[in-house]
Formats: structure tokens, C-alpha cells, sequence
């Protein structure tokens, strides 16, 4: 299951347990549960996923998903590192890099 799909089904502890373990001291399932509803509520269903694109960062991976919502688009940024989530984000528009923006939303986590 993707982190979308997981997010999707409410299943957030499993996310949790698949961030790098600094990150899962920090991040408690609410937390991630609060952003998925509040980016849910700011920009409505969740219609459909594009096509990511995976990009080599350092010794880390980067992974860009286009999210369309009934509002409007996101990108979701998810950066990993040996099979660990760094970071999990979502920039406005499409595929971007644009900068963290927001708390404690998807849009910075």
C-alpha cells in the first residue's frame, strides 16, 4: 500500500512506522490524522493521483505524486532514505518543489 492509500484507509500508525525513527519519537498518528483532515477540509475530496515521478536526492530518494482534489492540486513530496520516510509534504500545484509552507498540516510535516 502506497502512503496515499494508507492515509486514504485511516491506517496512520502504519505510516508511522515507516518514518526514520527520530521522526516516529515525534510524529504520533493524530498528528498525521490531523493533517490528512485538514488538507481534506482546505481542499476537499481527493479525485485522483498522477503518475509519480522518483527522483535520486544525496543518498536519499524523492518522491513526487500530483494529487487532484476537488479545490484544486497539490504535489506530495515524500523524501526517504533506506527505506525510511525523511519527509512528508505538500506543495501547491502541480509537480514542484516549492518550499514548506503551513503546520501542523501535510504541508509540513
Amino acid at each position: 500500500m502506497t502512503i496515499i492509500d494508507l492515509a486514504r484507509s485511516d491506517r496512520f500508525e502504519e505510516i508511522r512506522q515507516q518514518l526514520a525513527p527520530v521522526l516516529r519519537r515525534l510524529v504520533s498518528p493524530q498528528v498525521l490524522r490531523t493533517a490528512w483532515q485538514a488538507e481534506a477540509t482546505r481542499s476537499g475530496d481527493l479525485q485522483s493521483l498522477g503518475e509519480p515521478i522518483t527522483d535520486t536526492a544525496r543518498d536519499g530518494v524523492v518522491v513526487r505524486v500530483p494529487l487532484r482534489f476537488e479545490r484544486g492540486t497539490l504535489t506530495l513530496v515524500i523524501s526517504m532514505r533506506h527505506g525510511r520516510l525523511l519527509g512528508i509534504r505538500a506543495v501547491p500545484g502541480g509537480l514542484g518543489g516549492a518550499a514548506r509552507v503551513g503546520a501542523p498540516t501535510l504541508r509540513r510535516l
